[in-house]
């Protein structure tokens, strides 16, 4: 036995005291001393701090791994069911300050690669601001990660998986010093198109806003749900149970646009727009006999990936929400309210049109001081004639001419599937000038898809029908398929008023005031609109400026599609017949091989 065995031994008969030399007291008591201090560090982890230090390992495991709860819907284009928004991936990569041995090292090896990626690039951290911030939470005592880059791609957290376990950066491969945060974000092919009917999904709350994104928000995200397994109930009322969480994907949304025509709608307004030199544009195509919204293009747009950086007064649909005066595309509907209620017909002549008319003490004219006699009803149409439109509001009576003004449901909030709407107008007085006003679209406010949804009843028989963005929804739990079914509104027109109203929109178009561009196609039923833009503190009109559109369809017998072509404040010609008009043809022209619609010559 050698010396320190022997020292140490204790003998039962003869029991010993034994001092212990100070070499080895001094030893002993370093080691008390460092086995306190390990004891002391325990204790302020696990048991002072130890449910934050696991809560945020659970959390950093959790967010790394996999989202909590199911992923959000993506978005569809039901017309080749092509992608318009999916999900990615990306991180939010940190360093914990607390696990973090040395900072500089730290930030020199992550920072490379994180500046090599092109998304994370904009958002990296300077050495400094990352020293200085990790500098003071030390100070603090916080423990809330340092961020050094968000956007980080899933390639660029593959090559800092090693950094997880470098005892040289981090305190040791046991605690991680690298924090990848995952998170689900949207990802659009498509980039800007169809950004007003979309909507965005924001960056601080996960959540919809604005366009399907905004209205539809429960549907698309994803959902965490509990259910109880195997549950038994003992005589003493215990509930013995397993909880079992399930992650499901929010709903797939399928739309009704059409990718060819979305395209081809929104690249056309955009050359409308700089060769009319126009504030701002919109061009909407429906199918009339469903009510599907088959293209929506507004301009100006933003980029709903990047939503922060535009003004916020880009996010709402300008086709849902802005209310203009329609000018005389109006027309159409209060000459189908009055061929509806009978007070004329197509061949009524005009008694007042061979001069200006005078309305307690209000003149009445038309645009170019003009006046046609006599005409009948399709001339009046054909010509715009205001005078001729203010007579029939008066034959019609307010109190008519209201009741239509409902039933084509103007005014009103359309229900469609986005997040913003329109906002209920009433109109408070019906003085007689105000109601030869109204009558050819002056001084009454529409949006354009009231508009669309208004003259669509004329293109199907009188039949509205309700307009709609989603085709259908796809429910990944239940493997099932919602489909939207077509719905008519109500029946604002006989078929007989609606056949005969398509007749004289058709004369409109071809011998109006864009006849040149009609004359050799007999298909068409169409209005246009040259309306002047009231003062947004009310008292008048601009002096200059006009809100010119085209409204119509075709073919006008069997309408395929009905389009709307609207510009605001177009430079070169204030005159719907020299702009909206003119690209309405143009792209009409493309549609008619899209839908296989022969042209009369």
């Amino acid at each position: 036995m050698n010396e320190r065995r022997r020292r140490y031994q204790v003998k039962e008969e003869t029991p010993e005291v034994h001092l212990v030399p100070a070499r080895e007291k001094v030893i002993f008591t370093v080691a008390l001393l460092a086995l306190l201090a390990l004891l002391g560090r325990f204790f302020y982890l696990q048991l002072l701090h130890g449910s934050e230090y696991e809560a945020q390992a659970q959390k950093q495991y959790q967010r790394s791994k996999k989202p909590y709860l199911g992923n959000r819907g993506k978005i569809y284009l039901s017309s080749d069911e092509y992608p318009l928004v999916t999900n990615r991936y990306v991180y939010q990569v940190a360093a914990q300050p607390d696990w973090t041995r040395d900072g500089e090292a730290f930030y020199a090896t992550v920072a490379p690669i994180l500046a090599a990626d092109s998304e994370a690039t904009s958002t990296l951290k300077t050495r400094e601001e990352f020293l200085g911030s990790l500098a003071q939470k030390r100070e603090s005592g916080s423990l809330a990660p340092v961020v050094l880059a968000k956007h980080v791609t899933q390639d660029s957290v593959d090559q800092l998986q090693e950094i997880f376990s470098n005892d040289k950066i981090c305190n040791s491969a046991q605690t991680p010093c690298l924090i990848a945060d995952r998170e689900i974000v949207r990802y659009y092919p498509e980039k800007l198109m169809a950004a007003h009917v979309i909507g965005f999904l924001s960056k601080d709350n996960n959540e919809g806003h604005y366009g399907i994104e905004g209205g539809l928000d429960k549907e698309l995200s994803g959902k965490q749900v509990t259910t109880l397994k195997n549950a038994d109930v003992s005589g003493d009322g215990f509930v013995a149970s397993n909880v079992l969480n399930q992650n499901l994907d929010g709903r797939d949304i399928y739309l009704t646009l059409d990718r060819n025509l979305q395209h081809l709608a929104e690249t056309t307004l955009e050359e409308g727009l700089k060769t009319y030199g126009a504030d701002r544009g919109e061009i909407i195509i429906t199918e009339p006999k469903t009510g599907k919204i088959l293209a929506l293009a507004a301009s100006p747009t933003y980029d709903p990936e990047k939503y922060f950086e535009y003004d916020t007064a880009l996010y709402k649909n300008p086709s849902i929400v802005d209310y203009y005066e329609p000018g005389s595309t109006f027309k159409v509907i209060t000459m189908a309210a009055a061929i509806d209620s009978g007070v004329v017909n197509p061949n009524t002549p005009c008694p007042v049109c061979g001069a200006d008319w005078f309305i307690d003490g209000y003149r009445v004219h038309n645009w170019d001081g003009s006046h046609n006699g006599a005409i009948d009803m399709t001339t009046a149409l054909e010509k715009s004639d205001n005078i001729a439109l203010a007579w029939v509001g008066k034959l019609l009576g307010a109190e008519r001419f209201q009741e239509y003004i409902k039933k084509f449901h103007f005014g009103q909030p359309l229900d469609l599937e986005t997040e913003e709407d329109a906002t209920t107008q009433t109109l408070a007085t019906w003085r007689p000038i105000e109601l030869a006003n109204r009558a050819f679209g002056q001084g009454i406010s529409v949006t354009s898809l009231q508009l669309v949804q208004a003259v669509g009843a004329i293109a199907n028989e009188g039949k509205m029908m309700k307009l709609h963005l989603v085709d259908k929804a796809y429910d990944k739990a239940s493997d099932t398929y919602y489909v939207t079914q077509p719905q008519v509104l109500e029946e604002v027109l006989t078929p007989e008023t609606a056949r005969t109203m398509s007749k004289m929109m058709q004369a409109a178009a071809q011998h109006g005031e864009a006849q040149y561009m009609y004359k050799n196609s007999s298909i068409i039923a169409g209005k246009t609109g040259t309306a002047q833009i009231p003062k947004k503190n009310g008292g008048g009109y601009e002096e200059e400026g006009t809100i010119a559109s085209f409204i119509g369809f075709a073919p006008y017998d069997d309408p395929q599609f009905l389009m709307l072509v609207k510009y605001e404040r177009p430079r070169t010609s204030i005159y719907a017949a020299e702009t909206a008009a003119v690209t309405w043809k143009q792209l009409a022209e493309k549609l008619f091989i899209k839908f296989g619609i022969q042209a009369e010559e």
